[in-house]
């Protein structure tokens, strides 16, 4: 407790000797005449606001990188999109930050700049490490590391040290962990770089909770903690502030590992990183459980849960790889691109060659032929008259040949592009499923793991566990709901084109679907009307139409109040109908309105809380579009909202004589999003 009192009583002399560096930057900024200095300034700022503020550091990397670009100053383009690379670290955005660092790295390897390749290459590989890819993080330092060594490059060498401890600590095999650490130490003293130093002891320390003697680790965690006071690094204080609270925490002492949890907790915040406030927060659940304030646990654990849907790792693994591979493609392809312009060169000069010497024998024949033609008769002068006629038609047949390759290569081509596209339809549906899968059915999981650990590793009330299990039965019910709408969606995607259009009555469609719906309208006191003409046929797929329709109907439930009213009606016009769903509900705010049909899903909870997905009207618009319909919204909040769905019109005569009986009996394998 006593060495955070000091912690605290030396921050404000830390803040006022940062802010004296920052205005000093900025003065020098001010006064700066020379592009190229005000890159390297921009770049300075951002180094520096980086430890603190990663907002105000994004614009002067930004502006450091906008500059460069624009003087064609590629030193500085390469250094400021590495920056740029680190902030989305900071934020927790691994595949936008290996885009920045790949393409840092393609301008370094382009201008031959070793220190600039150094730090590319460790920059790629911590991306690497962060997102559990330690085959290509290893790779990455390793060539990193040679490098450095061949340019002695200390400070670089002590990074990818430190780096190196990382992976191997992960793979848990601590004693070559410390000893990298401690090498990186070692050179860091030498040239005394205290912030490089700061994460060193950091390191150090946070290994010794693997460790039999964790307490151990605490001198060199405080030392870190200091020097990081005094160059202002806010983003690895947070790091070493959790790492002490966890220390004491696994000692027993729950006190002190609340008050530097809390502390850790404060601190990412203030620094706006996602990722950091995800890791402060899963502590602060994790002591509160320790400590039996169940409550306070659940709480901290939604903020992580809040967190990691806005980090979105898996995703964010995928597109890393994607880009990878991309990378090592485009590298092969421009060497493969160098390698043909060398061979069409040399075939060029090759051609050339052989052209001066067919057109030097031409000229050769044509002067002997010319003394010939003075010695010989009109025979002679036939026959030869015939031969060019004769290399004519063999040169006429031969571009006749190549014409007719032509047409067959452009055939090919244009085979090729449709499967192109094939492909690329392929692959969106393939990443949209992968989307919603990722992003939308591992969240309830997030919550479901974090509540049942908190079960599993402490006891609590019977009270408190009976709240838990209603949350985890709302979860699963969700997730349920969920996949069986996946699963259907899913169908009628690898489908395709499939759909099977017939004669549908929209009055016998409605019915069906309000009568598997009145249950949850009777339990809300909401009153369904019919109102559709019985002459309102249209041209749809039963399966898609009955789902679009029990979706609407049940979105109008959900957001209707008690004793509200959801009315469905229908408007003839020329050859089509339009199904109209009302409800005088919560209705719909323009900010969200404007967002309905994007792929920016969100949901909110109806009147009642209830849960939804958002899936739902996604689904139904896929579903209205591949029927060769619209689906349309017009809402005002409080007041209610109007869905409308716009079909082509069926001929009652043809309808009846399709399915005299009952033109919609049947059974959708959806339930209502």
């Amino acid at each position: 407790m006593r060495k955070l009192l000091f912690f605290l009583l030396l921050l404000p002399l830390s803040v006022f000797g940062q802010a004296s560096l920052t205005d000093s930057l900025f003065t020098q900024l001010s006064e700066a005449k020379s592009d190229s200095h005000k890159v390297e300034l921009h770049y300075q700022l951002g180094r520096h606001y980086f430890l603190s503020d990663v907002k105000k550091g994004f614009y002067h990397a930004k502006s450091a990188r906008v500059i460069s670009s624009r003087i064609g100053y590629k030193a500085g383009e390469a250094k400021s999109l590495n920056l740029l690379g680190y902030a989305q670290v900071i934020l927790g955005e691994y595949d936008k930050a290996l885009s920045y660092y790949f393409r840092s790295l393609k301008i370094a390897q382009e201008t031959e700049a070793d220190d600039a390749i150094i730090v590319a290459y460790n920059s790629i590989g911590s991306v690497y490490f962060r997102i559990n890819d330690n085959q290509r993080a290893l790779n990455y330092y390793e060539q990193s590391l040679e490098l450095a060594l061949k340019a002695d490059d200390k400070l670089g060498i002590s990074k990818v040290y430190n780096n190196l401890g990382n992976v191997y600590e992960s793979q848990k095999d601590f004693d070559l962990a410390l000893n990298y650490f401690k090498q990186a130490a070692s050179l860091q003293k030498e040239f005394n770089h205290t912030s490089s130093l700061a994460i060193s002891l950091y390191n150090i320390g946070n290994l010794h909770l693997n460790l039999e003697e964790p307490k151990d680790g605490l001198p060199y965690l405080f030392e870190s903690l200091e020097l990081n006071q005094e160059v202002g690094n806010k983003m690895i204080m947070v790091g070493t502030l959790k790492s002490i609270s966890n220390i004491y925490l696994v000692s027993g002492d729950k006190s002190e590992a609340l008050t530097y949890a809390l502390r850790s907790y404060d601190m990412a915040q203030e620094t706006g990183s996602n990722k950091k406030i995800a890791d402060a927060s899963w502590l602060l659940q994790d002591v509160y459980a320790a400590m039996g304030k169940h409550a306070l646990a659940h709480q901290f654990l939604k903020v992580y849960v809040e967190q990691q849907q806005l980090l979105n790792i898996e995703n964010q693994q995928k597109v890393s790889q994607e880009l990878s591979v991309r990378f090592e493609t485009e590298k092969k392809e421009l060497e493969n691109q160098k390698l043909k312009a060398e061979n069409a060169l040399q075939a060029t000069i090759l051609g050339k060659q052989r052209l001066f010497e067919i057109f030097g024998g031409v000229i050769i024949l044509f002067m002997l032929g010319t003394l010939i033609v003075l010695d010989v008769n009109r025979r002679r002068i036939k026959d030869r008259n015939e031969k060019l006629k004769r290399i004519n038609n063999h040169v006429h047949a031969k571009n006749l040949e190549i014409s007719s390759q032509r047409s067959e290569i452009s055939s090919q081509a244009l085979a090729l592009q449709e499967k192109n596209q094939e492909l690329e339809q392929n692959s969106y549906f393939k990443n949209k499923l992968f989307s919603i899968i990722s992003h939308d059915l591992r969240n309830p999981f997030h919550s479901i793991k974090g509540m049942l650990q908190v079960i599993q590793r402490r006891g609590i009330s019977e009270q408190d566990l009976q709240y838990t299990f209603k949350i985890l039965y709302r979860d699963v019910e969700l997730v349920q709901n969920m996949l069986n709408n996946l699963l259907l969606w899913s169908k009628a995607q690898l489908d395709g084109s499939s759909v099977v259009s017939t004669p549908l009555s929209l009055h016998s469609l409605v019915s069906e679907n309000m009568a598997l719906l009145t249950s949850q309208a009777n339990e809300k006191g909401v009153q369904l009307l019919n109102l559709v003409q019985q002459e309102a046929f249209v041209l749809a797929d039963q399966d898609r139409l009955h789902f679009v329709v029990r979706n609407l109907l049940s979105n109008a439930i959900k957001f209707s109040y008690p004793g509200g009213e959801v009315i469905v009606t229908t408007e003839i016009a020329g050859t089509e109908v339009s199904l109209s769903i009302k409800d005088n509900g919560k209705g719909i705010s323009e900010k969200n309105l404007v967002k309905l049909f994007s792929n920016n899903r969100f949901t909110t909870p109806g009147t009642a809380k209830e849960k939804g997905t958002g899936l739902g009207l996604m689904f139904c618009k896929d579903f209205v579009e591949s029927m060769r319909g619209t689906l349309q919204v017009t809402s005002k909040e409080t007041r209610g909202s109007v869905f409308i769905i716009t079909l082509s019109k069926a001929d009652i005569a043809q309808a009846f004589v399709a399915n005299p009986a009952d033109h919609c009996n049947t059974d959708s394998e959806l339930q209502p999003v």
